[in-house]
């Protein structure tokens, strides 16, 4: 199978995603300076890091030389994927909280308690895939120059169980969260009064999609990788199994949990598209909906 046509979306997404990132990153609008936004920006990395170290690691060979580039790019790749999971799930309780309160708030978590979450976001998953790789690995040299190498044996046992202890967690939790925050935009169809019920219901709607689809595309994910840990139960995975099935379902979950959150809120949110858009086209509306996103809603009781 060729591999090529698989990685195109990579090619045209990657770097139109890094943009998005970068100009969300330094954009002065307070509406898109909320934590779910600080939360999109440190996850899009991760999941980025993912793709660019997957093609990295499996399409590149690598000459005996550049011997610490394959152990770089898995520890990169690995703390990529569980910065990606723990950032998603940040991101689906924030939503059940902003939800949950009398007071629709988008800034309901403090500017400190989001700084903490996202050291964390980065420095667990350096920490735990640091752990794996401090037991050492194997390299082996190939005829054509290049190098392969596997985790060590008690390496791979604590890896394998903390993927899987992460990807169970996150399955239950994500899909738990998801169904209480539709219940709660349910309700909050009762508790919102004012002039601002309408513009309040339509922002939350959209964020909710944004959340959903970020949540449930990453369970998907986090279903291909539990495919590889079961696999890979005996040590090593055969490589016409990874040729044939984990390698093309990896490459289409892992591009659904990354690209399909940005899309999503490009389709969902004018004043993205405003962001993007907005100097090309000259159109600068930001919508109704979306101008009460700072602003505390009070609501029924």
């Amino acid at each position: 199978m060729s591999w090529v046509p698989l990685y195109v979306p990579d090619f045209i997404l990657a770097p139109s995603f890094c943009c998005f990132l970068a100009v969300l990153s330094v954009t002065k609008d307070q509406s898109l300076r909320t934590p779910f936004f600080k939360f999109f920006i440190v996850t899009g990395i991760c999941g980025l890091s993912t793709v660019v170290t997957h093609i990295l690691m499996n399409r590149v060979i690598w000459p005996a030389y550049f011997f610490w580039m394959p152990d770089s790019l898995l520890l990169i790749n690995q703390s990529g994927m569980m910065g990606a999971t723990l950032g998603k799930f940040f991101i689906a309780l924030h939503r059940y909280f902003v939800l949950k309160q009398a007071a629709v708030n988008e800034k309901i978590w403090s500017a400190n308690l989001v700084r903490l979450l996202i050291i964390l976001q980065i420095s667990v998953p350096v920490l735990i895939t640091g752990i794996c790789f401090s037991f050492g690995y194997v390299v082996q040299s190939v005829s054509n120059g290049s190098i392969s190498y596997n985790v060590a044996s008690q390496g791979q046992i604590i890896q394998k169980f903390i993927s899987n202890a992460l990807i169970g967690a996150y399955v239950i939790v994500s899909i738990a969260l998801t169904y209480l925050s539709s219940r709660k935009l349910n309700d909050l169809q009762v508790r919102l009064e004012g002039q601002s019920k309408r513009a309040v219901l339509r922002h939350q709607k959209n964020m909710f999609i944004v959340v959903a689809v970020c949540s449930l595309s990453h369970v998907l994910k986090a279903g291909q990788q539990s495919l590889i840990v079961i696999y890979s139960l005996n040590g090593k995975i055969d490589r016409s199994v990874y040729e044939s099935l984990l390698w093309p379902t990896f490459v289409v979950t892992n591009g659904l949990a990354t690209y399909a959150p940005p899309l999503i809120l490009i389709y969902c949110s004018s004043r993205i598209r405003s962001l993007l858009f907005g100097r090309i086209t000259g159109v600068r509306d930001f919508g109704s909906s979306e101008q009460t996103v700072n602003s505390t809603v009070h609501t029924r009781h």
